[in-house]
């Protein structure tokens, strides 16, 4: 057999930079799995939930309620797979947090003044 014989590596395509930045095919597919084992958990809690709430709250509130919950359960698990695509929230946090610290600054300071009787 004289031909060619190519060895597939599979890390090295797995290393494959995609696009801008350090993106790996191997960050994309970890990100894919994460998301899909997060529409799984969400639509199995949904179910379970329509379930359980089936006798106890009329079909419009359940039906609702139930879509909340999967939702939930999806934004979660993108928030958890963002960092694979090296998108980190951390930052929104901080700033999140400070806005509120930060208007404390923005207010004018107040001080109790003794009230000595007399004017000056």
């Amino acid at each position: 057999m004289g031909g060619l014989l190519m060895a597939f590596n599979v890390t090295e395509v797995l290393e494959i930079p995609i696009g801008v930045g350090d993106i790996t095919v191997e960050r994309i597919l970890y990100f894919a799995v994460i998301l899909m084992v997060g529409v799984i958990i969400a639509k199995v809690v949904a179910t379970n939930v329509r379930r359980v709430l089936a006798e106890r709250l009329p079909k419009n509130e359940r039906e609702l309620l139930t879509k909340l919950v999967y939702y939930i359960i999806v934004v979660w698990a993108f928030v958890v797979a963002l960092p694979q695509l090296n998108f980190d929230l951390s930052g929104l946090l901080v700033a999140g947090g400070n806005r509120r610290s930060g208007h404390r600054f923005c207010e004018p300071e107040r001080r109790l003044q003794p009230d000595l009787g007399g004017s000056f």
